[in-house]
């Protein structure tokens, strides 16, 4: 009866539109859910516990609220249910509403438990961002729930539990909210996570020692790149990383600088954590010659982006975004032009600065290679700090009519696969192409 599954449309009554016995009421919404719960008690017996997840809103308006949570919940009780799970839905509210995604803060459901907790008698278990055992324990301690559940903390880390009450914390693999896990459930490739890619490989022997160490040179160090340099220490291989002209950490470094975005800069930090313990060397420059194997983990070359009418200079978004492209108060009105979530927050990240920005998306939606709660929240807040969104767009000429310059555009159109040196492996903005190009640095760190 939650997120946006089938009994939640019926509970709902901005999504039940129903004149039968299935709508109507609040009688009649229950009507279904109740069936169900009665069928499946004569199935299971009268001795086996059944719960249900319920939503504290399901972001609809004139749908779910907390009072109406909380009359679900009641008459829920008086079926026999042992327990109920208190998340919330992704209705069209969600972009603008939920804090499921980056920067949403911590524990965002607890309310949510709290407020059932305070109407029925079985126990409360809450979800929504529970990335640490201090904030689970605390929505315990403070009486908000009596149980709580972990989704994607345990995608990034299965272990996350064991290792928190052993002391190895730091050990932790973090999750960092990117909803790249939830990317490959909506592409058939199942779960996943971007920084733990065993997750959902479980079957997949450990990577074994290598019968010969080598040594590996790793230019750049996007994800992709750090995992590869991961597992080839834990093979034995002595390992090197260049991180060239970006920081540590690669893109996934520079989106950290967006705003909403800095926890992804958890992932960076864990993999410095990390590597330093394997005795993997991270240097800024290091000759190719003096290694068996080159791998590189750098974005590629620009794709090119052609002469955008009226404007008076063109830089790249990775330029902005690591402070290369020096940006003094003249300027004011900025383009940045792209098909994909670079552009996107790439946009944001000027908008937040006060700059009058335009974000030019090539294709017919801005970010179109991001998961939809990413998009959206974007697109939001792009909105709330003035930026105007053009779709469909050919930087050919001015932007929509446009007939003043801009003082900057800004290339945000990605990267074509790098060539020179190495074994690639690459590097992206979008945390799901980052997990694919994980997947494959893994293997091919298995094969070295």
């Amino acid at each position: 009866m939650g997120t946006a599954y089938l009994l939640l449309s019926f509970l709902s009554p901005a999504q039940n539109v129903r004149t039968d016995e299935y709508g109507r009421d609040f009688e009649g919404r229950m009507r279904f859910p109740l069936r169900i719960i009665d069928r499946i008690r004569e199935t299971v017996g009268g001795d086996f516990p059944i719960g249900a997840r319920i939503v504290g809103s399901d972001y609809h308006d004139g749908g779910v609220d907390l009072d109406y949570c909380r009359r679900v919940a009641v008459r829920l009780e008086q079926a026999g249910l042992a327990y109920l799970d208190v998340s919330a839905g992704v209705g069209p509210r969600a972009v603008s509403d939920s804090p499921l995604t980056m920067g949403g803060g911590s524990a965002v459901f607890s309310d949510f438990a709290a407020a059932v907790k305070s109407v029925v008698s079985v126990p409360v278990m809450s979800v929504g961002r529970y990335y640490t055992m201090a904030a689970a324990e605390a929505a315990v301690a403070s009486g908000k729930t009596d149980v709580v559940a972990l989704g994607r903390a345990l995608v990034a880390d299965p272990e996350f539990v064991v290792k928190s009450l052993t002391g190895r914390e730091s050990e932790v693999v973090p999750c960092i909210g990117c909803q790249a896990c939830h990317g490959g459930i909506t592409t058939a490739l199942g779960v996943s996570c971007v920084l733990n890619p065993a997750t959902g490989h479980e079957l997949e022997p450990a990577p074994e020692p290598a019968v010969r160490a080598r040594r590996v040179l790793v230019l750049g160090s996007g994800v992709a790149g750090l995992e590869l340099a991961r597992v080839a220490a834990v093979r034995g291989h002595d390992v090197t990383v260049v991180t060239g002209e970006l920081p540590f950490g690669g893109l996934l470094a520079l989106r950290a600088r967006v705003p909403g975005a800095a926890e992804v800069g958890d992932g960076v930090r864990w993999f410095r954590r990390t590597l330093s313990d394997r005795g993997v060397r991270v240097v800024r420059d290091a000759p190719a010659g003096e290694h068996d194997v080159t791998v590189s983990a750098v974005p590629g070359a620009r794709h090119p982006l052609p002469a955008v009418a009226g404007s008076s200079a063109v830089v790249g978004a990775e330029d902005v975004l690591s402070g290369g492209a020096r940006l003094d108060g003249s300027v004011d009105r900025v383009a940045v032009v792209g098909p994909g979530l670079l552009a996107g927050e790439t946009a944001l990240f000027l908008a937040a600065t006060g700059r009058r920005v335009t974000l030019v998306a090539t294709g017919e939606r801005a970010m179109a290679d991001a998961h939809p709660l990413v998009a959206g929240t974007t697109a939001h807040r792009l909105a709330r700090l003035g930026a105007r969104t053009v779709t469909g767009a050919t930087p050919l000429a001015p932007v929509d009519g446009h007939a003043e310059p801009f003082d900057l555009v800004v290339d945000a159109m990605g990267w074509r696969p790098a060539e020179g040196p190495g074994i690639p492996v690459g590097d992206d903005w979008d945390a799901f192409a980052q997990r694919l190009l994980v997947r494959n640095a893994t293997r091919l760190a298995r094969t070295l």
